[in-house]
Protein backbone atom coordinates (compact mmCIF):
# COMPACT_ATOMS: atom_id res chain seq x y z
CA UNK A 1 0.00 0.00 0.00
CA UNK A 2 1.72 3.36 -1.42
CA UNK A 3 1.31 6.68 0.79
CA UNK A 4 -0.61 8.96 -1.17
CA UNK A 5 -0.77 11.92 1.41
CA UNK A 6 -0.20 13.49 4.48
CA UNK A 7 -1.68 16.11 6.33
CA UNK A 8 0.19 17.46 9.51
CA UNK A 9 -1.43 19.72 12.46
CA UNK A 10 1.07 21.48 14.77
CA UNK A 11 -0.30 23.30 17.99
CA UNK A 12 2.04 25.84 19.67
CA UNK A 13 0.86 28.14 22.30
CA UNK A 14 1.16 31.82 22.05
CA UNK A 15 0.83 33.99 25.23
CA UNK A 16 -2.90 33.08 26.42
CA UNK A 17 -3.46 32.15 22.91
CA UNK A 18 -2.95 29.45 20.50
CA UNK A 19 -1.43 28.95 16.80
CA UNK A 20 -2.79 26.03 14.86
CA UNK A 21 -1.01 25.40 12.30
CA UNK A 22 -1.89 22.54 8.98
CA UNK A 23 0.14 21.74 5.91
CA UNK A 24 -0.42 18.88 3.23
CA UNK A 25 1.99 16.68 1.23
CA UNK A 26 0.95 14.66 -1.49
CA UNK A 27 -0.53 13.62 -4.93
CA UNK A 28 -3.62 11.60 -5.90
CA UNK A 29 -3.35 10.94 -9.74
CA UNK A 30 -3.21 14.20 -11.23
CA UNK A 31 -4.34 16.08 -7.92
CA UNK A 32 -1.44 17.71 -6.31
CA UNK A 33 -2.81 17.62 -2.87
CA UNK A 34 -0.17 19.77 -0.89
CA UNK A 35 -1.81 23.14 -1.45
CA UNK A 36 -2.91 23.98 2.38
CA UNK A 37 -0.39 25.43 4.50
CA UNK A 38 -2.70 27.76 7.16
CA UNK A 39 -1.83 29.61 10.18
CA UNK A 40 -4.88 30.71 12.44
CA UNK A 41 -4.44 32.17 15.85
CA UNK A 42 -6.77 31.66 18.10
CA UNK A 43 -7.05 34.04 21.52
CA UNK A 44 -7.90 30.82 24.17
CA UNK A 45 -6.46 27.80 24.55
CA UNK A 46 -7.96 24.73 23.98
CA UNK A 47 -9.32 22.93 26.94
CA UNK A 48 -7.08 19.84 27.99
CA UNK A 49 -9.42 18.11 31.06
CA UNK A 50 -9.21 15.23 28.51
CA UNK A 51 -7.13 14.43 25.75
CA UNK A 52 -10.39 13.89 23.78
CA UNK A 53 -11.46 17.18 24.86
CA UNK A 54 -8.27 18.79 23.60
CA UNK A 55 -8.06 16.65 20.61
CA UNK A 56 -11.61 17.04 19.17
CA UNK A 57 -10.91 21.03 19.85
CA UNK A 58 -7.86 21.29 18.00
CA UNK A 59 -9.49 19.32 15.14
CA UNK A 60 -12.75 21.22 15.33
CA UNK A 61 -10.46 24.23 14.38
CA UNK A 62 -8.68 22.97 12.29
CA UNK A 63 -11.43 21.88 10.30
CA UNK A 64 -12.57 25.08 10.13
CA UNK A 65 -9.67 26.92 8.73
CA UNK A 66 -10.03 24.35 5.64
Amino acid sequence: MAKVAKITITISDAGTGQNIQIATTGKKGATLLNDINNRVFYPSQSPWATSVGYYTDVLTKAISQL
